[in-house]
């Protein structure tokens, strides 16, 4: 019901203004989570060609992509998208993130170091290139990535996983607490 309350607003709101980017984002997002993405892409691509160098219309058709599992797709459009390199840099870290959770660790490694190239302290990219590495089973690697990255907690979880992996249970235990 509250999908369908926003939809006609940002409907509305789209009479007035056929270029409104908070109302083409916002129908594409209400769309995404209904699960009718092909919808949600029609709409987000409005806002990519009114606004093609604001963040959020990347972002939201990234998302749309990544909920069809569409990596390939997402990886073109980043590399298309005509931003800023630092506002890429953020498009970088979500398709790594998602390039994580589908175990795809050779593309969430590259995703990492792209976001890293604009932002080297960039802990959540650390993160995930660490784990990447952790999962093609380059554990030395792994561990140098994160050399002199701040005790901060997401960064101690994943030394302690490298720690675990490694067989020093010790450190694994002082990591984790």
């Amino acid at each position: 019901k509250r999908y369908a309350e926003a939809e006609k607003e940002y409907k509305q709101a789209l009479e007035g203004d056929l270029a409104n980017i908070f109302a083409l984002v916002g129908l594409a997002r209400v769309k995404r989570l209904q699960g009718k993405l092909r919808e949600a892409i029609k709409w987000v691509r409005r806002a990519i060609d009114a606004f093609p160098e604001d963040l959020e219309p990347h972002l939201e058709y990234l998302e749309a992509l990544l909920a069809e599992g569409d990596l390939s797709s997402a990886q073109e459009h980043i590399m298309g998208a005509q931003i800023s390199p630092a506002l890429k840099a953020r498009l970088w870290l979500r398709y790594a993130g998602a390039a994580l959770d589908a175990e795809e660790w050779v593309a969430a490694l590259e995703a990492s170091e792209k976001v890293l190239e604009q932002e080297p302290e960039n802990a959540a990219s650390l993160v995930v290139k660490a784990r990447a590495l952790r999962g093609l089973g380059r554990l030395g690697e792994a561990e140098e990535a994160l050399r002199g990255a701040p005790a901060l907690p997401d960064i101690e979880n994943e030394r302690g996983c490298l720690a675990l992996a490694q067989g020093r249970l010790d450190e694994a235990e002082n990591l984790f607490r």
